[in-house]
């Protein structure tokens, strides 16, 4: 039994050597584009993932019509990750374009994800689009399928186009395409199509694909159909000829265009005279007084007439002025109007062309300069201004008493456009007919910082200054009364080692008696605590909109020195609130004993675990450590990093309470060098010094608070615009601790763990993000790293992927639980080299979101709570073998997964016992993480009471409902309530 091919428009055409065209698929997501592109005759659909915000399920539909319409669906997918190739391929697509090839191997990847057995290793599947849906064997649908499915990597890289002709070699490569625009910009001539250098990457990449047997695309050029043209007669067979957007916009702006011409033409009659007299047919008789759109009147001394005498066909009567100013009838003509010769162009010929009547000529009105200043002109371009008819716009701007022009209209400056700037009213405005309204805010032009942007606007910069004075006097208030407090408590003043003034210290924390007087206090002090921190981030939003041009040297009067003072004094024991604590030093100056033996291990554990901190290069960690533990160093970024490091390391240990004394110690030591590094190092110095506070905090109850920490950090990584553009390398130097294409994905990440084990929404959403996840080197040839570091690079990568499938899970487009599930699946089935346990925790935690609503498809998919139920049980043991948890992190994972295994476990299946004995081994892991942060504590007795209220029944757990502690996050609050409500439980 054979089967039979899958049809291919484009494909085919190629075959006959004829050159196919597709049209580009970026703006409309509905099926009906699809029909549209059959009936104008394109060849194939070139769906745009990469440039676009079409997601999985838009390009599945139109790859589905298309193959039901009879054009062949392509898509471009981001990158060669197999999540977007061999998905979009199950999901209809008839072939796949990849970008961002820069070496053999990168195109082989494409090959292997995109081919089944035996060309590469793509997942079998069934019911395929392309085979209607239908159940086929594999060994007959996947040689088929094969056949059709067209694999074509980018050439667009320098890199690629010196490998041109192993990547056509390659087998499984049917066609190669190359992207003009990026190839042009990476030779350092973006734009210029007309550069031998162009020509000849073509050629060169033309002969790669005629000695393979390839097809070779042409890519970002229809709007040069000259140059498209020039390279398929040299051999190329399929074009990107158009996209769906500019399509739209140009003939919207073509009749937009139009329609303003025909307004123009109107006004004009209405100035310049009575309307054209129309008239409808041969006999000369007006039909209703309608103009016709053709202005009558005076045309350097020549008035016309115009008869509409069918279709295309008017007649003309001239008369012309004489001196007498008495007219003299010319012979009527037939004028014959098509839409290539509009009125206005040239001046006025006789038309012996064979197409036209003899008795007609073609009418052009010119653009004539007069001799009179009163005379008009029917040319619309040279029609005066609207709003001002007594001035043309051949006139010289008025300008002002100080010499300069007058400003931009109000709606230009908004809009962000290039204004003329007339009186009364300027081109833009006058042509759209709204009001011109002049800018109300003016500046002084002679002041001697005059050339700064339009940001200058009277009233913004004091109201930020306004509002930072105020900041700082309620800083300074809390600052006095916590002194005043702390005095009241005998407990000596510690002279902070941030900013000089009297604060608390950030060393071991010891409680103080409660009172009733100090305790009004401590509420006043932490409200204003929360407000200054909720200021200071309104603060940093506003602060975005200004420009990023240095403007001077002198510091921000809200220093982020005083951030991090901020957020370092929050308690760190309970991560859920934000309040402030008193604690007391056990000395400032004492000294830190810093061995190699008993340090080094501690340092190793954090290399160990910096996976989640790519951006690090363990190398030039290891030699600031040296050179701090030989004292040959007495910079202060080493000795942070050394201190920080070490602290983190042992806040880790399982040893931890031994050495605690030690990494508090090393943390204030840490601190105190902050305001060296932040005044004379490098902006990312900042970022990488918040960021080890911020995980020092995850492990150390010691560290503040994490949630404001990450908060700061993300700020300023949008404020210094590393979500949108990567720092060039170059710009560190070669003794940079950084890998700067990591540094944002490493915050990132963090964001994305903190958020989603918290319940708190994400600093930063992915729609705003630009930058693409770095990708790891694939031998040392190309890196110079050893094995080690790229596979640690590897796993960041994996984890990283990972927090993005958390925020598509918990985006504002929530997609389906199934298609969730399929991209977790995917997920953990293509582990890194080195699969470390803490995956499984990951793992746990996305299955939690996504059945968290209950969807009306988890019903159609018991397999998915089934997956929940094992993860989160297999967590629970597996962090109970070991016998200690780490960071609060742990303790709101082992909390989420205990409660998802409460709600989801049938009683009559799993059994009481099982699910007591899960429990108790889940309530002594939160017992052990409550001795380090005390106020997690409420998870444990939280637990134990959802638990004794579902073994109740149904109406027991209902009246709980409202008692549920407001520590608990708000995702597992909502989890509680909605099973309680969705499926009934027995006793």
């Amino acid at each position: 039994m054979s089967l039979a091919p899958i049809p291919h428009s484009l494909k085919e055409k190629m075959a006959r050597d004829e050159v196919a065209y597709t049209m580009s698929i970026k703006l409309c997501k509905s099926i009906e584009i699809v029909g549209m592109a059959k009936t104008a005759g394109f060849d194939g659909l070139f769906i745009e993932t990469e440039h676009s915000s079409l997601d999985l399920e838009s390009t599945s539909q139109l790859c589905v019509a298309a193959l039901y319409a009879g054009i062949s669906p392509i898509v471009r997918v981001p990158s060669k990750d197999p999540c977007y190739v061999s998905r979009v391929l199950d999901g209809g697509a008839l072939g796949v374009v990849v970008p961002h090839i820069r070496s053999v191997q990168d195109a082989q990847d494409v090959v292997n994800a995109a081919k089944f057995q035996p060309i590469g290793f793509r997942s079998s599947t069934n019911g395929l689009p392309h085979h209607q849906f239908r159940s086929i064997p594999a060994k007959l649908s996947n040689p088929v399928t094969n056949d059709a499915t067209l694999v074509i990597p980018m050439i667009e890289t320098l890199e690629a186009l010196e490998l041109v002709d192993e990547i056509a070699a390659l087998p499984g490569v049917d066609s190669l395409l190359i992207g003009t625009n990026d190839l042009t910009a990476e030779m350092g001539i973006p734009g210029d199509y007309e550069n031998p250098r162009l020509t000849e990457a073509y050629e060169r990449t033309l002969a790669a694909c005629k000695k393979h047997g390839k097809w070779l695309g042409v890519g970002g050029l229809h709007a040069r159909l000259d140059l498209v043209e020039k390279f398929c007669k040299m051999g190329a067979r399929w074009v990107m000829a158009a996209t769906d957007g500019p399509l739209l916009m140009g003939a919207a702006t073509k009749r937009g265009a139009e329609m303003a011409a025909l307004n123009e033409s109107v006004k004009a009659a209405q100035t310049n005279g009575a309307p054209a007299k129309a008239v409808n047919g041969t006999n000369g008789h007006a039909t209703n007084g309608a103009t016709n759109g053709v202005t009558n009147g005076v045309t350097n001394g020549i008035s016309l007439e115009i008869v509409n005498i069918g279709h295309s066909l008017v007649r003309v009567e001239a008369r012309t002025w004489g001196p007498s100013l008495l007219p003299h009838k010319l012979p009527a003509a037939n004028l014959f109007l098509t839409p290539r010769d509009p009125i206005g162009t040239s001046p006025i010929k006789s038309a012996s062309s064979p197409d036209f009547p003899s008795d007609s000529l073609r009418l052009f009105l010119p653009k004539i300069s007069l001799p009179t200043s009163n005379m008009t002109t029917t040319d619309w371009r040279d029609i005066p201004r609207v709003s001002d008819p007594a001035r043309s716009p051949s006139q010289p701007v008025p300008l002002q008493k100080n010499g300069r022009a007058p400003l931009a209209c109000e709606r230009c400056f908004k809009r962000k456009q290039k204004c003329d700037r007339l009186r009364p009213a300027c081109t833009s405005c006058a042509d759209l007919g709204v009001d011109c309204i002049a800018r109300s805010q003016q500046f002084d032009f002679n002041a001697e910082d005059a050339g700064l942007t339009h940001a200058r606007v009277n009233g913004y910069v004091e109201s930020l200054r306004r509002r930072v004075a105020e900041l700082e006097q309620k800083v300074k208030i809390a600052e006095q009364q916590h002194v005043q407090a702390r005095r009241s408590f005998g407990a000596s003043d510690v002279i902070s080692p941030i900013t000089g003034k009297r604060r608390r210290s950030t060393e071991i924390y010891i409680p103080v008696l409660p009172s009733s007087g100090p305790a009004v206090q401590n509420g006043d002090e932490q409200s204003t605590v929360e407000d200054t921190m909720s200021a200071i981030g309104l603060l940093s939003n506003k602060a975005m909109a200004e420009s990023r041009a240095n403007t001077g040297n002198e510091p921000h009067k809200l220093a982020i020195i005083e951030s991090i003072a901020a957020a370092l004094a929050v308690d760190g024991r309970d991560p859920s609130t934000a309040s402030t604590s008193h604690h007391m030093s056990l000395g400032t100056d004492q000294i830190i004993p810093f061995t190699r033996d008993i340090t080094m291990p501690h340092l190793q554990r954090f290399l160990d675990w910096s996976v989640w901190l790519p951006y690090i290069d363990e190398r030039r960690l290891m030699e600031q450590y040296d050179t701090v533990v030989d004292s040959t160093d007495k910079a202060a970024l080493p000795r942070f990093n050394a201190y920080m490091a070490i602290a983190i390391g042992i806040s880790m240990s399982p040893e931890t309470s031994r050495f605690s004394a030690l990494a508090t110690n090393l943390h204030t030591a840490a601190v105190k060098l902050l305001p060296t590094i932040l005044h004379s190092q490098e902006p990312l110095d900042t970022l990488h010094c918040m960021l080890l506070l911020a995980v020092f905090s995850i492990f150390n109850p010691a560290g503040g608070s994490t949630w404001h920490l990450m908060g700061f950090i993300m700020t300023n990584c949008i404020a210094a615009g590393l979500h949108k553009t990567v720092i060039p390398q170059e710009r560190l130097g070669v003794d940079s601790t950084y890998r700067v294409e990591w540094l944002f994905w490493s915050v990132y990440l963090m964001d994305r763990s903190l958020a989603s084990s918290m319940g708190r929404p994400f600093s930063i959403t992915d729609d705003d993000i630009a930058v693409s996840i770095p990708e790891p080197p694939v031998n040392d040839d190309e890196s110079g790293l050893p094995a080690q570091v790229r596979n640690k690079l590897a796993l960041s990568r994996h984890l990283i992927v990972h927090a993005q499938l958390i925020s598509d899970i918990c985006g504002s487009d929530k997609p389906s639980a199934l298609f969730s599930y399929s991209n977790l699946c995917f997920w953990r089935e293509f582990p890194p080299t080195n699969n470390p346990d803490y995956l499984d925790q990951l793992g746990c935690r996305a299955m939690i979101l996504i059945v968290n609503p209950p969807s009306t498809t988890l019903g159609d998919s018991p397999e998915i709570e089934a997956d929940t139920i094992t993860s989160c049980k297999r967590l629970i043991e597996s962090q109970y073998t070991k016998s200690r948890t780490v960071s609060f992190l742990d303790a709101y994972n082992i909390l989420a997964a205990a409660v998802a295994y409460v709600c989801l476990s049938q009683p009559n299946q799993q059994g009481f016992a099982q699910t007591f004995e899960v429990v108790s081994k889940a309530s002594v892991l939160l017992t052990q993480c409550s001795t380090r942060f005390s106020g997690l504590s409420v998870f444990q007795q939280f637990l134990l009471s959802l638990s004794t209220k579902i073994m109740e029944g149904q109406g027991s757990l209902e009246q709980y409902l409202d008692f549920i502690p407001p520590e608990i996050p708000i995702h597992l609050r909502s989890f509680v309530q909605n099973y309680a409500s969705s499926r009934p439980l027995t006793a």
